[in-house]
């Protein structure tokens, strides 16, 4: 049997874009929790998709890694969940540019 190996960025990707139709984890930190009735700005949404890539990257990051320092964990998180979300963002759900003031 053969092993594959993924690189950080890779496995956030396939976890965020797999079958993701808008309902996936991403999709749905855009939306979930919300007050009835209540529309996301723009900036909301985007932050809350960001947060779901970033919380994925890191969660990823720390197990593969558990006694590693925190803050190299969230180093490489970050470098991982970036370029994924920018990806990811190309599509319906594009808050990249609201983003990118706050994050980059």
């Amino acid at each position: 049997m053969q092993t594959i190996t993924m690189s950080l960025e890779e496995k956030v990707r396939a976890i965020i874009t797999q079958a993701d139709t808008g309902e996936g984890p991403v999709g749905t930190a855009g939306r979930q929790p919300c007050r009835h009735g209540y529309m996301a700005t723009d900036l909301e949404a985007g932050m809350r998709a960001w947060g779901c890539v970033y919380g994925i990257a890191f969660g990823l990051a720390r197990s593969e890694e558990p006694c590693e320092p925190i803050e190299s964990v969230a180093e490489r998180a970050y470098e991982a969940a970036w370029p994924a979300f920018l990806a990811f963002n190309g599509g319906p759900l594009d808050t990249s540019a609201v983003v990118r003031e706050v994050v980059a």
